[in-house]
């Protein structure tokens, strides 16, 4: 064989074995992830020389694009000179340091090395270029909103009012992080979550978190940050319907809140208003208001004006007007006891669920509660959450070795007049608290909550 053809079958032997990426053919399996093994200068020293190169030297050779796309210099507003030999990263400002100040060298968790197996924890390298490193430190979580699984990734900031700097890390895959060496003083801690990965962070579609913490010299602060999309929107009003003569559901596009007299305004074809007995939102559907009318609906063309409602973080809802097919019928149909609920710990609670509102007034004279061995009726007070449930609460526990008589009179009246259809007197031991209530959906049991109109 020619010289000419021994160079070419080792030039194509070359390109071969170049082109495919791993471990050479009978090695091990790569099965350590890489991490930074070596740093200078050392963790949380002071007086580093602002010249100083900054040196991250990785276990084995990475992806050196990963580790650009993850690196991030504190405070964060100077240019950066970066240089790589081997497995080491040399970076240094290109102006040096900052005087006098902390400064962090994150780099996140994803660095991936030659067989795809990715860093699992982010890097943070803290040192200070003053006589000494505040001994300050702030130890947080990020979790998301509605389950609070944890935030991986996440870009966290804090910033003072003294000046416009910045100092960044991210979060662990546990939704961990530490923020070392601030100054005592307020700083706003920001958590960002990039969810698309285009680098930037989009309001009102990505989440967030903020948080305002005062730092004493010496201390140590714990943060959770609960990362939610940014609410930018106010409530609307998407739908009003009667469900029967005296009640009028209005549906809005979010939870809402903030019910107040002048929120909400029933009225006829001819302008003629409605007295409103009472409206709330109930726990188990907070994007709808339910209106309880003092009187039935004698017109089928009715008009809901909505104003100044508010969602969960303020946002207040446009004036709104809406016209919805009312009922000319008579309510005629009498209300009933549709479920009785009680429990007994700390407190003894009893909850009567009817099939309708009824008048409060009439409902607190109605119900008694006694011991049969004296007969008396038994101190407590009644809550009410929503016109068509009762909640009675003792003030002192039931004993378990007693059992009781509850009674409910017929005296109880819908707001349409009607009495009530079944009155009733049951002898009960308590029962436990582990016992849920059999209905489902149902509004709150729990006393007044917000977006209550009492009635009273």
């Amino acid at each position: 064989m020619n010289r000419a053809a021994v160079y070419s079958l080792l030039l194509g032997l070359l390109v071969n074995s170049c082109a495919k990426r791993g471990a050479p053919g009978g090695g091990p399996k790569d099965e350590t992830a890489p991490f930074v093994a070596i740093w200078a200068p050392v963790q949380g020293r002071a007086d580093v020389d602002p010249e100083t190169w900054v040196e991250l030297t990785w276990n084995e050779p990475v992806d050196r694009g990963s580790v650009e796309e993850r690196l991030h210099i504190s405070p964060d507003t100077m240019l950066v000179q970066r240089s790589w030999k081997g497995q080491t990263l040399r970076l240094r400002p290109q102006s040096g340091w900052m005087e006098d100040q902390t400064h962090w060298v994150c780099i996140g968790h994803g660095v991936l090395d030659r067989h795809d197996l990715s860093m699992e924890e982010p890097f943070v390298l803290w040192f200070s270029t003053g006589d000494s490193m505040p001994p300050t430190s702030v130890e947080g979580e990020a979790v998301l909103a509605g389950g609070g699984s944890p935030a991986q990734a996440a870009l966290i900031t804090a910033s003072n009012d003294r000046n416009t700097l910045r100092w960044l890390v991210t979060s662990s895959r546990t939704g961990s992080f530490l923020l070392q060496g601030l100054d005592p003083g307020t700083w706003h801690i920001t958590a960002l979550l990039d969810t698309d990965g285009d680098g930037a962070y989009a309001r009102g579609a990505e989440p967030w978190a903020e948080h305002i913490l005062e730092l004493v010299p010496d201390s140590l602060c714990s943060v959770k940050l609960v990362l939610a999309i940014e609410d930018t929107i106010p409530p609307l009003v998407v739908d009003v319907r009667a469900l029967h003569s005296t009640l009028v559901r209005a549906a809005f596009t979010e939870p809402v809140c903030g019910i107040a007299d002048t929120t909400l305004s029933v009225t006829d074809s001819t302008g003629i208003p409605y007295e409103i007995a009472s409206a709330y939102s109930p726990d188990a559907h907070p994007e709808l208001i339910n209106i309880y009318l003092s009187r039935a609906m004698k017109d089928d063309e009715m008009r809901l004006s909505v104003n100044a409602v508010q969602d969960t973080v303020g946002l207040v809802s446009a004036d709104t007007l809406l016209s919805f097919l009312g009922t000319s019928l008579a309510d005629t149909v009498a209300p009933s006891v549709e479920h009785l609920w009680y429990a007994d710990s700390t407190f003894s609670q009893i909850s009567i669920v009817f099939s309708e509102a009824v008048l409060p007034t009439e409902a607190q004279e109605a119900l008694r509660i006694a011991d049969l061995d004296s007969l008396d009726r038994i101190a407590g007070m009644i809550s009410w959450p929503d016109p068509s449930v009762l909640v009675w609460m003792s003030t002192d526990s039931l004993r378990h070795s007693n059992r009781y008589l509850l009674s409910l009179s017929d005296s109880i009246h819908d707001l349409s007049g009607n009495m009530l259809r079944n009155a009733f007197h049951v002898r009960t031991p308590p029962s436990s608290d582990s016992h849920i209530p059999p209905w489902e959906p149902r509004p709150r049991l729990r006393g007044q909550g917000p977006g209550l109109v009492s009635s009273q």
